[in-house]
Order: C-alpha cells, then sequence, then structure tokens
C-alpha cells in the first residue's frame, strides 16, 4: 500500500507493508548500566538492539585544555 506523507512543503511517497514485522513489537525490557538502546525508525529492515543487543558506553575523555 502506498501512500503520500507531507511534511511541510516536502511530499515522500511512503510504502506500508501488508504484514506487521515480529520487530514492530517487543516485550519491555531492562537497559543494564552503562549499556544503550538503540532503535531505528525502520522497523522491517534494522539492525538495532532488537538484532546485535545493548551497545555498551565507552567512556570517552577530551583532552583538558
Amino acid at each position: 500500500m502506498l501512500f503520500t506523507e507531507q511534511l511541510a512543503t516536502i511530499s515522500h511517497t511512503v510504502k506500508l507493508a501488508p504484514v506487521s514485522s515480529s520487530l514492530a513489537s517487543f516485550a519491555p525490557v531492562q537497559v543494564p548500566a552503562g549499556h544503550y538502546l538503540v532503535l531505528d525508525d525502520n522497523l522491517d529492515n534494522s539492525a538495532d538492539s532488537r538484532i546485535i543487543g545493548f551497545i555498551q558506553l565507552i567512556p570517552h575523555y577530551l583532552p583538558s585544555n
């Protein structure tokens, strides 16, 4: 099913999948300390935390001036 999405002055053709993906919904999760849950907005074609798991935070230290 195709429809047109209008965002301000720009319009896009959007395809709506006839069958819902198993990734469209998932049970509540608890994100471990020091990790992120990363989600993509392209549910049918995503490789986000629902597929690859939580992303570990790696501290990044900026040099002092």
